[in-house]
């Protein structure tokens, strides 16, 4: 989803995850089915989501499988999409996850990641960055890519994603 489905609103609208800078918190509230498509949170920060009712399941990348988003590897923009041979071609195993009421999760900055609701969900998310080393490279990459780019994954930057 483009945005609108967390609360509290930033800056007097709701942005997209993938757009927010730095610290975030919200709740994300969805129904069976639901699919965040595969991303990076925004500012590439650190997050942690507290699983208050419902399940959801996902599939976490370490930050070096970004290179193989690129469309040029014709990998499309939900993992659950890609055909069972190009994910069992895929370099690095994703790490899934399966999200029960009173689990947290902690998903590393840079670290792209894809999450299905299986039930009806109600999930807290708090989104930081951990000293002075994290909160520099965010910053440059805001300022040596803009905000549109300097956060998204390679299918995003490009404009291939839905």
């Amino acid at each position: 989803p483009a945005g609108g489905y967390t609360f509290p609103w930033t800056r007097a609208r709701a942005e997209p995850p993938t757009e927010r800078l730095f610290f975030d918190f919200g709740v994300y509230v969805s129904g069976r089915g639901g699919c965040t498509r595969l991303h990076a949170d925004g500012s590439r920060t650190n997050a942690v989501l507290c699983q208050v009712y419902g399940e959801k399941t996902g599939v976490l990348f370490p930050p070096e499988a970004e290179f193989y988003f690129e469309p040029a590897h014709g990998f499309p923009p939900k993992w659950a999409d890609a055909p069972a041979a190009q994910r069992a071609a895929f370099p690095c195993a994703p790490t899934e996850f399966r999200l029960r009421p009173g689990d947290v999760l902690f998903v590393p900055r840079d670290w792209a990641h894809e999450v299905y609701t299986e039930s009806q969900s109600v999930t807290l998310t708090y989104n930081f960055l951990w000293g002075w080393q994290e909160l520099r490279d965010c910053l440059w990459k805001l300022l040596t890519r803009g905000k549109a780019g300097a956060f998204a994954l390679p299918c995003d930057r490009l404009g291939t994603s839905p």
